[in-house]
């Protein structure tokens, strides 16, 4: 058995046994894999709280091919987001982005773009002071293109007209477009959006954009946007159909 370096961030533990755990990680150079830690959970274990999740660690461990789980050797805490462990929104929005990589990401196959999404959108929210909803927005939309989907939001499905800011719009989750009311037809995955919604969609993949944003997003752009993206996400992104952690973010918010 080989032995690996790499970084990654913790997506998930689980008890094993009566002392060890089964972690689940993203990692730069494997992907999604699983690893055993033995003794993690006794008093003594040398892992020390480098397991838990949301970390970002560095992890030495016995790879064996062709097989599900791998025995961890030695982990190190990189940054533990400590920022996002104290907040309970930000640690809901950070747990729905680590399950949307847990269900969607097959076992070793490594992506280091999604990788570094996942890591810029956890050092993100630890800076942000209010509305850090809109950096899961632009995590979601990059996800979504890195996924291999980008809505079309520069014009009309069906005219090729481009939107106003101050007319009103029915967005196809289905086919990843906006329509006219005029070209409007029968599609049961419609929703209605707003103009500025739809600019603001279209600025959002763009983190410079999202930092240089000096007034509140208002809450019907919020919401319009919160509601395409997660539509979008659940019809083209295999897995993601139902997050528990969304119910989660959903109680934090109404408490």
């Amino acid at each position: 058995m080989p032995i690996e370096k790499t970084k990654a961030i913790v997506l998930k533990s689980q008890k094993l046994g009566e002392t060890s755990k089964i972690i689940t990680l993203y990692s730069d150079d494997f992907g999604k894999i699983k690893v055993v830690a033995k003794g993690a959970r006794s008093l003594k274990s040398r892992f020390m709280g480098s397991l838990e999740d949301i970390n970002y660690i560095s992890v030495v461990f016995y790879y064996k091919e062709n097989r599900d789980l791998h025995l961890i050797n030695q982990a190190d805490i990189i940054e533990p987001f400590k920022q996002i462990k104290s907040d309970l929104v930000k640690y809901a929005l950070a747990s729905l982005a680590c399950e949307m990589m847990i269900r969607s990401q097959i076992e070793g196959h490594p992506n280091k773009s999604l990788f570094k999404l996942l890591l810029n959108y956890l050092y993100e929210l630890c800076t942000v002071s209010e509305q850090s909803e809109i950096y899961f927005f632009w995590f979601q939309l990059n996800f979504l293109i890195n996924n291999g989907f980008k809505p079309k939001i520069d014009k009309c499905l069906h005219c090729s007209k481009s939107y106003s800011l101050d007319e009103t719009y029915y967005f196809s989750y289905a086919r990843g477009g906006y329509v006219c009311q005029e070209c409007d037809a029968e599609d049961i995955t419609k929703l209605e959006i707003s103009g500025r919604s739809l600019k603001f969609l279209s600025e959002l993949d763009d983190l410079n954009y999202i930092k240089s944003l000096s007034e509140p997003v208002p809450s019907n752009i919020v919401r319009e946007t919160s509601l395409v993206l997660y539509r979008l996400m659940q019809y083209h992104v295999s897995g993601l159909e139902r997050l528990s952690s969304l119910e989660f973010l959903r109680n934090v918010w109404s408490y």
